[in-house]
């Protein structure tokens, strides 16, 4: 039949139901499989016939009228042809012999049924051998079989050709990593093919196993399914697993890792495949371990950090060729170093030394491996008695290690003492921690949804506000204890106000630079002394933005924008400016801190 006859069969595939009913004859001892197409390919059936030589077709309608059958090949429906030849009792129709690997429209009055008929003798799958070649062991494993499993094709009715899926089956063990019992464990794995030519490939196992290649579906259903097995295959592909536990838990548990204050005490343990031989630790000061400063070449690792700064360990494993390689999964270890209250010497205890310390620095003698702000214990800006009775009670009475942070006067007129570095930091180069403007703790997230002092968004301020959505307690500072430096430094301590920031821009002479590799601007104050802020950029949901090589600097201030009650006042510089400015309260910025002062 010409092109354009059965357009309009594709045009109403979705308006038509089926209630016909094809049955087979002269199939023999292998009963005709059913397969239901997918959706989109206009055909109700697939028939997969063992063998269509002599075998006949019968459809019986429910319209009560002769059906009229046409049948397509691999072109679609649009170049289906009548079949002549058909033979009629009652609403029952039959074809004497099927086309092989055809496709039928059969149409029912105002319905039709559409299927195809495969003809699986052109197709009989045959394994006879397999082979394995391992010409990639590490990242692919192929096999090349003897024997034939070619694609089993199909045509929709729009003349799409589709593949069967002849579900041709891979058996073979693995490793599989059980997070309940911090173990590998051995699995089966079955791939399954919906054809080969000559060649299948797999990702390698992670131990020693043998192969069984089996199919098909089809000949399984009929009872004829055969199979092949290879040789037994050592594997040389290799993986790992690992664990980090810290030991005194004191510090906060991360989602990748660990956070606290030092001394922090973790032990790693690595678990390595089965043709792991060789195995280390590596620890390093970048996440990409571009700077490994240690290696341990054991499975687990049992380590106390001391120093501050942000670690990285992770576990390698490599087969006996070095050929096959393996990480795990990256630990992150976020360490806090701060000097103890009354440990004037460094020595990370509080006895009488420390006292001997403070009594050589009232008399005048040289001291070395202290920090003079240190000394000022009870801090009230001077170094006397005073500091040693508060040595003697931390001894006696055991009270708890806190903060204690050094400062510079630079000769501002108000007197305001800055920090040396960030809340959060141990070095005026580190960012320190992030905070939104009036919480007290750091985050991993950043946006209106996450914020404190709001319900719902920055139109439902629930404290600091003029007036925003109806609430107002005309507070215009954070009190001590929405104020970080109060709460992480103590009392002695506050976030800037506006004022402040404004005095250390205007008196100060503010320059970019570099230090130990970190952007940033060195601020001189008019006695010559100076502090460095880093451009620390800030947080906004989970991403840091603003530091690189575009780098800024943007420091809370306590103070809020009474005209706008959503943003709060902030210090800002980059290399060419620095400027006051506002800020969306809920973002993460850093903060340096002034000294509360007599003057």
């Amino acid at each position: 039949m010409k092109k354009g006859i059965f357009s309009f069969f594709v045009a109403i595939i979705s308006l038509l139901t089926v209630n016909g009913q094809v049955t087979f004859t002269g199939v023999g001892a292998y009963p005709v499989i059913e397969v239901t197409p997918a959706t989109g390919t206009g055909l109700d059936k697939i028939y997969v016939v063992h063998n269509t030589n002599g075998v006949g077709m019968t459809y019986h309608s429910t319209s009560g009228e002769r059906a009229v059958w046409y049948s397509y090949d691999s072109r679609g429906a649009d170049y289906a042809e009548e079949i002549t030849g058909i033979s009629c009792d009652s609403s029952t129709t039959s074809l004497s012999q099927v086309l092989p690997n055809s496709g039928y429209i059969i149409v029912d009055g105002s319905e039709r049924y559409c299927c195809w008929v495969v003809n699986y003798a052109d197709y009989n799958l045959e394994l006879n051998d397999m082979f394995i070649s391992n010409e990639e062991p590490c990242s692919l494993m192929s096999f090349r079989v003897d024997g034939y499993g070619p694609k089993i094709t199909y045509t929709t009715i729009d003349g799409h050709t589709r593949v069967l899926d002849r579900e041709i089956k891979l058996a073979y063990n693995t490793l599989e990593w059980d997070d309940d019992y911090a173990w590998w464990s051995e699995k089966e794995v079955i791939e399954s093919f919906e054809s080969f030519d000559d060649v299948l490939a797999i990702e390698p196992p992670l131990c020693n196993t043998c192969f069984a290649l089996t199919g098909d579906c089809f000949l399984q259903a009929w009872g004829l399914e055969n199979s092949v097995e290879s040789e037994y295959y050592q594997t040389q592909a290799v993986g790992c697993s690992s664990t980090a536990e810290q030991q005194d838990y004191s510090m906060d548990v991360l989602s990748d890792g660990f956070e606290g204050w030092a001394p922090c005490h973790i032990v790693f343990t690595g678990y390595p495949t089965d043709a792991v031989v060789y195995r280390v630790w590596e620890m390093a000061t970048d996440a990409e371990f571009g700077n490994v400063i240690k290696r341990f070449n054991q499975d687990e690792v049992d380590f106390t950090f001391m120093e501050a700064g942000t670690y990285y360990m992770r576990y390698m494993v490599t087969n006996e060729d070095g050929s096959c390689k393996a990480y795990s999964n990256t630990h992150v270890i976020k360490v806090k170093s701060f000097p103890i209250r009354g440990d004037i010497n460094g020595d990370r205890e509080v006895n009488i030394a420390d006292i001997n310390s403070v009594i050589d620095i009232i008399l005048g003698s040289y001291v070395s491996d202290y920090v003079h702000s240190r000394a000022d214990v009870n801090s009230d800006g001077e170094v006397n008695i005073a500091d040693i009775n508060v040595i003697i009670d931390i001894i006696l009475k055991g009270q708890p290690a806190v903060n204690t942070k050094e400062w510079v006067d630079l000769g501002l007129p108000s007197g305001t003492l800055w920090a040396t570095c960030n809340v959060g930091a141990n070095s005026p180069e580190e960012y320190g921690d992030y905070f939104a403007w009036g919480e007290t703790f750091s985050k991993d997230y950043y946006d209106w949804t996450t914020y404190k002092w709001c319900i719902g968004g920055m139109d439902g301020i629930t404290k600091y506000s003029y007036g925003v959505n109806g609430f107002a307690d005309f507070k215009s500072e954070l009190e001590p204890e929405d104020d970080v430096a109060y709460v992480h430094w103590g009392p002695s301590w506050r976030m800037p106000t506006k004022a402040q920031q404004d005095e250390l821009r205007e008196h100060c002479t503010w320059t970019w630079t570099t230090q130990n590799g970190v952007n940033g601007c060195l601020v001189i104050g008019p006695n010559g002394n100076s502090i460095f802020l880093p451009a620390a950029g800030y947080r906004w949901r989970e991403i840091l933005l603003g530091v690189g090589e575009d780098s800024d600097g943007i420091y809370w201030s306590r103070s809020l924008n009474i005209e706008f009650n959503p943003v709060a006042y902030c210090l800002h510089f980059s290399s060419d400016i620095s400027d006051g400015s506002c800020n969306d309260r809920s973002l993460g910025l850093t903060v340096r801190a002034v000294r509360v002062t007599q003057n």
